[in-house]
């Protein structure tokens, strides 16, 4: 296109007669390569422009869906708690029929009583999570908060396999 748009000025500059007509191609090719310039300046901002909102759109779905995968694992981790809480309601309940039967339950007390606080401590590594995503999403810069947020969850995964190993010494104590 452009090599048509030279043979055309060509042509035109070779048939005019005046300087004056001469003067007046030329500053109506300068007119349209002023034009043309300006409007490929345009396209290139309302490009970048286009770019920047499909970026910031992608990290906003990036952010909802770590927001929704971090719900996931605290769902997760929530409900075992309760699964948790609830076999030590059975543990406590079989103690009892022991202990009324006459069998010797102190070992077993003991080792509910440390599954409660193995419990009790990954409660509170859930809710250690749980401030940390919120100071996390709040933030202008989530990244930065993603190591503290994984050594968090990798706490609560931990504290509540303990809870579980816990649980299962308590059980075995019966």
């Amino acid at each position: 296109e452009a090599h048509s748009i030279r043979a055309d000025l060509k042509a035109q500059l070779e048939t005019a007669t005046t300087s004056e007509e001469k003067r007046s191609i030329l500053d109506a090719a300068r007119s349209t390569r002023e034009d043309f310039r300006a409007g490929v300046k345009e396209d290139r901002t309302a490009l970048r422009e286009e770019e920047r909102a499909k970026r910031a759109e992608l990290q906003s779905e990036r952010q909802r869906l770590v927001i929704r995968h971090m719900q996931i694992i605290m769902h997760r981790l929530t409900a075992a708690l309760e699964t948790f809480r609830k076999i030590t309601i059975h543990i406590d309940a079989r103690i009892e029929k022991l202990a009324a039967g006459g069998a010797d339950t102190t070992v077993a007390v003991s080792a509910s009583a440390a599954a409660k606080v193995s419990i009790d401590a990954a409660e509170a590594a859930i809710a250690a999570v749980k401030a940390v995503v919120d100071e996390a999403t709040a933030s202008e810069t989530p990244r930065d908060h993603f190591e503290t947020l994984r050594s968090a969850i990798h706490n609560a995964v931990d504290a509540v396999k303990a809870a579980h190993r816990a649980i299962i010494n308590a059980i075995s104590e019966l």
